[in-house]
């Protein structure tokens, strides 16, 4: 973990330039079926970054209450890194990008 090792995000881009996204999803996947794939094997994707919203969303797919997610350790910015380093972990890790933005835009759907 970046934290454990003390890497600022430089250092972690350098050392891990892939994603480790695709490790949990299905191995057939590809850009011509991931939305097929997600839409029917899955029964709700959210996102950490509105992990609240994607509780209440998941709770309520599986007929369940929703509990309240204590928030702790939260930061004030966003570490992100050179252009650059930022550019070159997109380039590195497209189709986890595309799967990324696919998730974000639908949801709260």
């Amino acid at each position: 973990r970046m934290a454990d090792k003390g890497y600022t995000i430089e250092e972690y881009f350098n050392e891990y330039p892939n994603s480790f996204l695709l490790n949990f999803l299905p191995k057939h996947l590809n850009q011509n079926n991931y939305k097929e794939i997600l839409n029917e094997q899955f029964i709700y994707i959210g996102v950490s970054e509105d992990l609240q919203t994607s509780i209440n969303i998941l709770a309520k797919r599986l007929d369940l209450k929703a509990i309240n997610v204590p928030k702790f350790n939260i930061s004030k910015r966003n570490e992100i890194g050179d252009n650059e380093q930022l550019r070159n972990f997109v380039i590195n890790n497209a189709f986890e990008f595309e799967i990324y933005n696919y998730i974000l835009k639908n949801y709260k759907n």
